[in-house]
């Protein structure tokens, strides 16, 4: 365990790109690109977003007032960082070369909500989806340039290629300039949207909702899934789409599972266009994984081996099991506590687990062989110091 990044601001938002690379956000609302190896800032914007508007009394009255100023939500992905404010506004940065040796994040995009950002996630597209405490859930797609067929690959290193009328290469210096982003998709959801989660593979998003209930819907198209109740007067705070499952996480620090259907991956619900509620797994009830967190669940990573990290305010984070088994409850492998103070996110490459929080920090757990055999050398050194006394 190591602090891979100290700032001299609350770190409010975390997002792990390709190790070691990583996007923070501030609470004075600004968004840097780190090293977390080294413990370098690459690349800053002070002001990507106000620090505090006066309509933030409306937003602690739904999230609590632990939730501070500046970024209210941030992704990385593709190379893409995406931020959100309490302005209404996600905005949307590259990483490009600037004077000397820098790097310097440019704007590419503007998306307007409507009201305070509360999550942010960037597709493997390069599409966009933005949810608002104004009730609506939307989705930008890269604009598409002269002569780009629709339903192709937008990413920038495929509108680049498109361009040059080559192959997909993300090369910095020959790389065109970002077209840019129009909204394709908005789906009003008529509560407060407080998280969201974006699965690519079947086509789907969740959201989760100040009222308690999270709801499901068709990428593509917006079509209702499914809405349900798994904080029922409470609020659903975190949500992922992961290990056939929508799993949530409720302000009562409760989480809980609605299992999808394993086969309905990529070809739309299994029932057909016009049974959507195929992609569920109804035959399989609804769980919640025990024990529960001591404070508000607020965000999730998962693994593809079938680990699930969640991560509560108060500081806690708990590995799981969640592999297939029949008749065996998910297991809590162990747990991280004490360490953090109002932790905002958590992410993993699969290797190293990170997490931010108000003591200004990024902390690195790292999981790798090379960790692992430094640490056993380490504790050897220790055990012979001992045997010498």
């Amino acid at each position: 365990t190591s602090i891979g990044l100290t700032m001299p601001d609350w770190i409010r938002r975390l997002a792990l790109g390709v190790w070691p690379a990583a996007a923070v956000g501030t609470a004075s609302g600004g968004v840097h690109m780190a090293n977390l190896a080294t413990g370098d800032v690459t690349a800053s914007v002070s002001n990507a977003h106000p620090a505090y508007l006066e309509s933030a009394a409306d937003q602690m009255s739904l999230l609590g007032d632990y939730d501070g100023g500046g970024i209210t939500a941030l992704d990385l992905s593709g190379g893409l960082i995406v931020s959100g404010g309490r302005d209404g506004v996600a905005r949307v940065w590259e990483l490009g070369e600037g004077k000397g040796h820098e790097r310097e994040l440019r704007e590419c995009g503007t998306l307007k909500a409507g009201g305070v950002v509360s999550a942010v996630r960037v597709t493997s597209t390069g599409s966009v989806w933005v949810a608002s405490l104004d009730g609506s859930l939307g989705r930008w797609d890269v604009r598409r340039r002269r002569g780009e067929s629709e339903g192709g690959d937008s990413s920038p290193a495929a509108a680049a290629a498109n361009d040059q009328g080559g192959e997909a290469e993300d090369d910095e210096a020959t790389r065109p300039p970002h077209p840019g982003f129009e909204q394709a998709l908005s789906i009003c959801v008529d509560e407060p949207v407080l998280c969201a989660a974006v699965d690519d593979t079947r086509g789907l998003v969740a959201c989760g909702m100040a009222n308690g209930d999270a709801a499901l819907f068709d990428s593509t198209t917006g079509t209702p899934v499914s809405v349900w109740s798994p904080h029922r007067g409470d609020r659903t705070r975190a949500v992922s789409i992961a290990h056939d499952a929508v799993i949530t996480g409720g302000m009562d620090g409760t989480v809980r599972r609605r299992f999808l259907r394993a086969t309905a991956l990529g070809a739309g619900p299994a029932g057909g266009e016009d049974e959507p509620a195929a992609w569920l797994d109804n035959a399989r009830a609804d769980d919640e994984l025990s024990p529960p967190h001591g404070g508000p669940v607020v965000d999730f990573a998962a693994r593809e081996d079938a680990l699930l990290v969640s991560a509560a305010l108060d500081g806690s984070m708990r590995v799981w099991d969640l592999a297939p088994s029949e008749g065996i409850t998910p297991r809590c492998l162990f747990g991280l506590l004490g360490y953090k103070v109002w932790l905002g996110s958590v992410a993993t490459d699969g290797v190293h687990l990170v997490s931010d929080g108000s003591d200004n920090c990024v902390i690195v757990h790292d999981f790798s062989a090379k960790a692992a055999a430094e640490a056993e050398e380490e504790e050897g050194l220790d055990d012979d110091d001992d045997d010498d006394e």
